[in-house]
């Protein structure tokens, strides 16, 4: 949740002064969340605003990823019928 309220932040300095910026220690929230992304194709973690570029991918990526999940496995119900399938899907996956 810091790195969307900071990736919130940013969308509005940004809307209101292009020229805008942002320290690298409070891009710290974004670098904590696809230090893992870089460090899988064994490249340096990225700074400035392509760090902010790979937050904002890797987030909405996720986001689109969990809510396609919902649509599929919630049986139009929504979260709470996705959650159940989850918990279902998981205690089978236990017992084999």
């Amino acid at each position: 949740m810091p790195g969307l309220k900071l990736l919130n932040r940013v969308r509005n300095d940004l809307a209101h002064d292009l020229e805008s910026q942002i320290s690298d220690k409070e891009l710290g929230p974004f670098r904590g969340i696809v230090w893992a992304w870089h460090k899988a194709s064994d490249r340096p973690c990225n700074k400035g605003i392509a760090l902010v570029k790979d937050f904002a991918l890797l987030a909405s990526g996720l986001l689109s990823s969990h809510s396609n999940s919902i649509r599929r496995y919630g049986k139009g119900v929504g979260l709470v019928a996705y959650q159940r399938w989850l918990r279902n899907a998981l205690r089978s996956e236990r017992k084999e």
